[in-house]
């Protein structure tokens, strides 16, 4: 995180690992520190979330960097952009936008139609090699082959950070398992699943930190 918020960040758990970093949003110089930050044998990786970009490179450096050390990668919000779609193609990654960022990556909205929404992601995930979730009331997850749908329905679920909380548990389940079309799959069946719980529990008044204790 930004330096001015490591204090603040390191408060919150002493379950997060905090490396602050002089520049304020992503740059070549903060991937280079991040870069040699990090383990080496790194297993999988979720970016994105909450992450400003000075420098468009930057992403693309520290993506690359990634994948080329094996690191399975999830992509959401601020790394759904079209510039990382060559380096992410034909590799090990998943990314998870929903109707506005699939659009800015893609450059086209998801139609509301359920069968030509299908069609879509499976077109692009056939395109660029690559497993997507797109998000929604009904999930669908495709790597261009194979194609999952998961109904949620879950109204409270549409609270900012339950999405970030799915990016990082497909990442979780990456690092165990290197098939990403059955991450994401898995991902989204557990986050809708501990979603149902906590609306079941709490009404439409949740938040990602429920969701997360929800998920043992």
């Amino acid at each position: 995180v930004p330096k001015i918020n490591a204090q603040s960040t390191r408060a919150i758990s002493p379950n997060l690992i905090v490396i602050p970093l002089v520049d304020q949003k992503l740059t070549r110089g903060a991937v280079r520190k991040l870069l040699g930050a990090i383990p080496k044998n790194l297993d999988s990786a979720t970016i994105g979330m909450g992450l400003a970009i000075a420098e468009k490179t930057s992403l693309n450096i520290l993506v690359e960097s990634l994948i080329k050390n094996d690191v399975r990668v999830s992509l959401d919000a601020s790394a759904l952009v079209s510039d990382i779609l060559p380096v992410i193609s034909n590799k090990n990654a998943v990314v998870t936008p929903h109707a506005g960022e699939f659009k800015r990556l893609f450059g086209i909205s998801p139609p509301e139609n359920q069968k030509q929404r299908i069609s879509t992601v499976e077109k692009f995930a056939r395109k660029h090699s690559i497993t997507i979730l797109l998000k929604g009331q009904t999930d669908v997850v495709s790597d261009g082959k194979t194609t999952y749908l998961n109904p949620k329905k879950i109204p409270a679920m549409t609270v900012g950070g339950t999405g970030d909380v799915l990016s990082g548990l497909v990442a979780g389940i990456l690092s165990k398992n290197r098939n990403s079309l059955e991450s994401a799959a898995a991902a989204t069946y557990i986050n809708g699943l501990a979603g149902k719980l906590v609306q079941k529990k709490l009404g439409l008044h949740m938040t990602s930190m429920d969701l997360i204790d929800a998920i043992p």
